[in-house]
């Protein structure tokens, strides 16, 4: 599958699919997969979509690499549209830069996301070989916050403790100074 295919080629952060029409049916698809898929829902017509986006252009927000083998095809569709035959470019540059200007989601959603897609496709967890090292980072980040006891020193992780005024002690060490 090209998508496969120019995912593994590039590694993008994001895929976007036109949630419309004929990007339904790949959308649904590629969702089976691992690959970050992001459904772009389009919001008006072409010309309205297009000309949100050119201010960012007009204000140099926006490059074309200079000698890429696609650019002279690029440039072409662009500055004829909306009179050109094929608009493909010019979509697909109103979803780049529309996707672009949103603010990004915060990554705790982006993991559980992530989580509920390898429930339910029935693939690997993509974290899964990083958990036993964030169970451990966290035991001992708990066990420092915990901290010792004054006396005997020994860690009051997952133990019981009092504050005499100078510091955490452990049971049986307040017992003894009482």
């Amino acid at each position: 599958m090209l998508s496969l295919a120019l995912y593994e080629q590039w590694h993008p952060n994001d895929v976007l699919i036109e949630d419309a029409a004929s990007g339904q049916s790949l959308l649904q698809e590629l969702r089976t997969t691992l690959l970050p898929i992001s459904g772009v829902k389009p919001d008006g017509d072409k010309f309205a979509r297009a000309a949100s986006i050119t201010p960012a252009m007009d204000e140099g927000h926006f490059w074309v690499l200079e000698g890429a083998s696609w650019s002279d095809e690029y440039l072409a569709e662009m500055t004829a549209f909306p009179g050109a035959a094929h608009d493909d470019f010019v979509d697909a540059t109103v979803q780049a830069l529309s996707f672009l200007r949103q603010p990004p989601e915060p990554g705790i959603i982006g993991f559980y996301r992530n989580q509920v897609i390898a429930a339910s496709t029935g693939t690997t967890d993509a974290f899964a070989e990083c958990r036993e090292l964030i169970d451990i980072y966290e035991n001992t980040r708990f066990q420092i916050e915990a901290g010792y006891c004054r006396i005997c020193h020994t860690s009051l992780f997952q133990k019981a403790s009092v504050n005499d005024g100078l510091g955490q002690l452990c049971i049986p060490c307040s017992k003894r100074k009482a």
